[in-house]
């Protein structure tokens, strides 16, 4: 069967087509915006569900706007591997960030059932549409949605037009009511895996393919001050030293200070058995890679997933860091060795399953 699998050219070349096919749905015109609930991500996420059941999987957009697949295993119903990211964007945002990752999930369910590889458990792709917390005063709530840590008063926050949360899923055609059985039972899920553009310049100045991520460290936040830690503590301490040096120029300002947390994320390491996992895919896949491990510096899905199962991430080399950005940029080849390995990441979960 490992010869039936396709090459990392083929993925990358087949990742190419297909993000060029996601990334067609845009809000603006000559950007590529696509904001939570908004009318290209409804095109993005029947475009997704689409590529998903030609692939093999039986696929459905949620209660909460994301689109879940599964292809069961030998226990119907029974845990499975879950790989996915998020098909949202920021304003004028990059190609690869999050679209990548649901397309390496949808090329690797695609691979194994050509093959006509069975696996132990079943494999589902999740293409989460509100990681980028733009719209809404949200954070990560269809990942959260997923991990049973939705919280009902994102229904009733308000875009800048002053359109509800819950107005824009009933808009989008989705069940706000719905939303609390989403929530995945603990066990359901064995690993949760995520694809996902480096950005910072780690890989890239090390003229490495990929990276498994070691800590996923808290999300973005539009206000004054955003700070960001591996550690706890670290962010603890940080916080108590801003909150008493701005009180201390306010004071000496003679102004009132009030601070309002927008997103407030812990710290998240990532499960060190599929760390190692996927450094079993990297040597499997066969390329000169060295499988380094490398914390990342933004807020993502894994984070919110790993709250409910273990979790982990694999970066991908992208240049000079850029994200969030119409410069974001990498390589056909970076993305097929990628997928690639989340394949034999995949196998490698399959022989050591029970």
């Amino acid at each position: 069967t490992q010869n039936n699998l396709p090459s990392a050219a083929v993925l990358g070349a087949r990742a190419f087509a297909a993000l060029e096919g996601l990334n067609r749905f845009s809000d603006e015109p000559g950007k590529l915006t696509r904001l939570y609930l908004s009318t290209a991500h409804r095109q993005a996420a029947e475009w997704t569900r689409g590529a998903m059941e030609v692939s093999g999987l039986t696929a459905f957009i949620d209660a909460a706007g994301s689109v879940q697949c599964r292809r069961d295993g030998p226990v119907p119903g029974g845990p499975c591997v879950m790989i996915g990211s998020h098909i949202d964007t920021v304003r004028d945002g990059g190609r690869f960030d999050g679209n990548l990752g649901v397309v390496a999930g949808i090329l690797v369910a695609k691979a194994l059932h050509d093959a006509g590889i069975v696996l132990p458990f079943a494999l589902e792709v999740v293409a989460f549409g509100d990681e980028e917390n733009v719209r809404f005063p949200t954070s990560f709530s269809t990942s959260n949605a997923l991990a049973g840590n939705y919280r009902e008063e994102w229904l009733g926050a308000r875009d800048a037009d002053g359109v509800t949360l819950r107005d824009a899923l009933v808009d989008f055609g989705c069940d706000p009511a719905g939303i609390p059985a989403l929530a995945r039972k603990p066990g359901s899920i064995l690993a949760f895996l995520e694809a996902h553009i480096e950005q910072g310049p780690v890989l890239e100045v090390n003229d490495e393919a990929v990276g498994i991520v070691t800590n996923v460290v808290p999300g973005a936040v539009e206000f004054t001050i955003d700070f960001r830690s591996p550690r706890n503590d670290t962010l603890a301490s940080m916080d108590a030293a801003i909150q008493e040096r701005f009180a201390e120029i306010a004071a000496r300002r003679g102004v009132g200070l009030s601070i309002m947390p927008y997103s407030q994320d812990a710290a998240t390491p990532m499960s060190e058995a599929l760390q190692d996992a996927f450094s079993a895919g990297i040597a499997r896949t066969g390329a000169n890679l060295s499988g380094r491990r490398l914390p990342s510096g933004a807020g993502h899905d894994a984070m919110a997933m790993a709250r409910i199962c273990p979790a982990a991430m694999l970066f991908v080399r992208n240049e000079k860091g850029i994200s969030h950005s119409p410069k974001e940029n990498m390589t056909e080849a970076d993305a097929g060795i990628a997928i690639r390995v989340m394949l034999e990441t995949v196998l490698e979960l399959a022989r050591n399953h029970g």
